[in-house]
């Protein structure tokens, strides 16, 4: 049998993350594919992350096994041989077996034309009747604000998981409720894809209640764009709009509406003159179309702790993080997206503020006057230390 001279390397897509049981005296490594392209996820001792790390597909088995001190041919290694093999027959390398399970998914995907839930089971439930309720369950969740919201322009909803931040959700499905658009301009994070500007899908959405239609033609115009992505293949994994278009389906279904999902990629100072333009293509698209709209942001604000790259735990960081929040949602209530912008990079994007990006892209597009707080909230993950904060906002 011919063996690879070299380890093989993890598939791009591939997520790793470190996962830390109260009960088990060292953590371990959860790896993921969001793409669902490789099987699982599966679980791994943390003592294998200096193999994994060395699957760079450039180190030779000869270096490994003189890095560890043991004969290539050794039974040691050949344990290793047969543990990453078996991540392969899972999908998790790039190798001639992971690419045709790439290109098998990639091509079944450019042929649909509805976008499946990715979600479904885990963040919600996936029966229509447990689903109503838990949405229902979710909505009726004690409003912090007691101030009176007219029908605004843009309204910022978070996409953290719906069973972690219900009370953040309630505020935002309320007043969705009582809009009468016939679009809704779904504005998300691209957590999957960095290539390009912005990513649109014309794929309509399935739910477990309903499909949710999309502007096709609005969507196949916006495609033509410069700065567009040529593939929308970043929307399959993607969770921010579907759970945007969850809601939307549980609040509207009984009446015709439609969507244009928008995922929106970097936003560095020097990509804001073209991520202006890209806002003033969208804005008068829609308006052409003559359709009433409401804008949707779907993002969240900090992300910190060692899920996410920090050296301390989230509680360590939190004080801060909320500082920092609070200065960025003074800015959005005063309606400038500059500022927002400012501050985020004044600090070197150090909390990752996920709705950074998609908050600009639809405030551009619209023109806003002010801003209001309408929730705000931090989840704390205690298996990995970590620590996200959300909010949800409207514009006028």
């Amino acid at each position: 049998m011919h063996l690879p001279a070299r380890l093989p390397a993890l598939r791009e897509a591939i997520d790793v993350t470190v996962y830390r049981d109260n009960d088990a005296e060292e953590p371990y490594l959860i790896l993921s594919d969001a793409s669902g392209v490789a099987d699982g996820p599966v679980m791994i001792h943390a003592d294998m992350v200096a193999i994994l790390e060395l699957c760079d597909g450039e180190t030779t088995w000869d270096e490994f096994a003189n890095n560890l001190g043991v004969p290539a041919d050794g039974p040691e290694i050949l344990q290793i041989r047969s543990f990453l093999a078996q991540l392969d027959d899972l999908g998790f390398m790039d190798s001639e077996q992971g690419r045709r399970r790439e290109q098998e998914k990639r091509e079944a995907w450019d042929r649909a034309m509805v976008r499946p839930p990715v979600c479904s089971g885990q963040t919600y439930p996936d029966t229509p009747d447990e689903l109503r309720e838990f949405l229902d369950g979710m909505r009726a969740q004690p409003v912090v604000t007691t101030s009176q919201v007219s029908t605004p322009s843009v309204v910022l909803m978070p996409h953290l998981d719906f069973r972690v931040a219900p009370a953040v959700y309630a505020p935002a499905m309320n007043v969705l409720a009582q809009s009468e658009a016939e679009l809704f301009v779904i504005i998300g994070t691209s957590h999957y894809w960095a290539n390009d500007p912005i990513i649109v899908t014309a794929k309509d959405f399935e739910t477990p209640i309903g499909i949710v239609q999309t502007d096709r033609a609005l969507a196949q115009r916006l495609q033509q764009i410069p700065g567009a992505a040529a593939t929308d293949a970043a929307h399959q994994p993607e969770h921010s709009i579907e759970l945007h278009a969850v809601i939307l389906q549980h609040l509207h279904g009984h009446r015709p509406f439609s969507i244009l999902p928008i995922l929106v990629t970097g936003t560095e100072t020097e990509q804001l003159d073209n991520l202006s333009r890209i806002a003033g293509h969208i804005g008068e698209l829609v308006s052409e179309t003559g359709k009433k709209a409401q804008y949707l942001i779907s993002g969240d604000f900090s992300h910190v702790g060692l899920k996410f790259g920090d050296v301390v735990p989230a509680t360590m960081l939190i004080d801060e993080v909320a500082q920092a929040d609070q200065r960025l949602i003074a800015a959005l209530e005063q309606g400038a997206p500059g500022t927002f912008h400012e501050l985020i990079e004044g600090v070197d994007y150090r909390y990752r503020v996920c709705g950074h990006a998609p908050t600009m892209l639809a405030l551009n597009a619209v023109g806003v006057s002010r801003g209001q707080l309408l929730a705000y909230e931090t989840w704390h993950e205690q298996e990995t230390q970590s620590a996200v904060t959300c909010a949800t906002m409207v514009f006028l």
